[in-house]
């Protein structure tokens, strides 16, 4: 048994390790759009892509537009908050499909698009058991 612990301490004092160079191409960045139907709210965040080198948080885009389309027309106009952060009172009604347009000066604009079903499930039990 020691000298199996003796093997494997030296193993892991004389490993050896290759360092490999990672050259991240620089790329433009892109409008990014988070969003979440949260309490009868419409929560939208808006971000700036960056490289997978960067571990800071995103860069919030202050100065975006987020326009809300309910089936197809056009609906109402976020309210922009602080860090990138737009809020509408919303209570999402069945049957119904939101579009949410984002866009920001100097990039290009982006779409989401959510379907609320007519018709939910109830959940009458459940049953983990085998």
């Amino acid at each position: 048994m020691r000298l199996y612990s003796i093997v494997l301490l030296s193993f892991a004092i004389f490993a050896c390790e290759k360092i490999v160079e990672f050259e991240d191409e620089v790329k433009d960045p892109k409008l990014t759009m988070n969003a979440i139907i949260v309490e009868n709210e419409l929560v939208v965040n808006l971000s700036e892509s960056t490289t997978v080198l960067n571990s800071d948080p995103l860069p919030a885009i202050e100065n975006g537009v987020v326009i809300l389309y309910k089936n197809n027309q056009l609906f109402d106009t976020l309210v922009a908050q602080q860090n990138g952060t737009h809020l509408l009172d919303l209570e999402a009604e069945e049957g119904v499909n939101y579009q949410l347009e984002a866009s920001a000066p100097l990039l290009k604009s982006v779409r989401a698009e959510t379907y609320f079903p007519a018709k939910t499930l109830t959940i009458l039990s459940v049953d983990t058991s085998y």
